[in-house]
């Protein structure tokens, strides 16, 4: 889960790595999107990503697990594909040495689609 927070700086981006929390209260869906793939796919590699902001403006970020109950309608795109196979591409020893760390930019928006 990534979330930021405000302190004395202006924000401050911070990373915290937990395997579940429950949020109470309403939450506005501002992202939901995630992958399904058959058993033969590694561990992990099926997952459900969420992005929902709160009443008072913060924006929390996370994996799925366990029931989603929305209030309210709820359009979901989905696509399937057959004779799936999943590939793991492997970079280049070059490529790995030109990867850049990612850095956040907070920004006024939320981002994301509204569903």
């Amino acid at each position: 889960m990534s979330f930021l927070q405000k302190t004395q700086n202006p924000f401050v981006g911070t990373k915290i790595f937990l395997r579940q929390v429950t949020l109470h209260g309403q939450f506005k869906i501002l992202s939901l999107s995630g992958s399904f793939l058959p058993p033969s796919a590694p561990p992990g590699a099926t997952s459900l990503t969420i992005y929902l902001a709160g009443g008072q403006g913060q924006v929390v970020r996370g994996n799925v697990v366990g029931a989603l109950i929305a209030s309210g309608p709820v359009i979901i795109i989905a696509a399937s594909f057959t004779n799936v196979a999943y590939e793991r591409l492997h970079l280049d020893e070059e490529e790995t040495l030109q990867m850049q760390p990612l850095v956040l930019h907070p920004s006024g928006s939320g981002g994301g689609g509204a569903v």
